[in-house]
């Protein structure tokens, strides 16, 4: 591996980790899918050879009114398919959203989502 390919690799280490590049969306949809990077940047038509310069890119903001225009220069930036992409970072976005819940606000989904106390029985309520 060469100098310059070190780096890459090392940024794009970096990128995965933040929400602000596609490399994170790429990474939270492979793994939520079982999957790897590279396979899914396969799966939605990139380059391989395009894999760590697709991993750097800004991700669109989800509600940036052009958010769809900046998916599709995206797409054509990397010969990709457009609905792949969209449907991989938007299910990132989803996921991102639903990490925010803390176990405190945890246990009031389950107290709603169950509608009595635990030492109730079923037949109590």
């Amino acid at each position: 591996m060469t100098s310059d390919s070190n780096i890459l690799a090392s940024l794009v280490k970096k990128a995965i980790k933040d929400p602000f590049f596609v490399g994170w969306a790429l990474d939270c949809y492979s793994k939520s899918n079982g999957s790897t990077i590279s396979a899914e940047v396969e799966r939605i038509g990139c380059d391989p050879a395009k894999e760590y310069a697709l991993c750097l890119c800004r991700l669109p903001s989800s509600n940036d009114p052009d958010f769809g225009f900046h998916i599709q220069k995206i797409a054509i930036e990397f010969c990709c398919d457009e609905q792949s992409l969209l449907q991989l970072v938007r299910q990132a976005q989803v996921m991102k959203a639903f990490s925010g819940i803390t176990h405190e606000t945890d246990s009031g989904y389950m107290m709603a989502a169950r509608d009595r106390d635990e030492d109730e029985g079923p037949d109590k309520a």
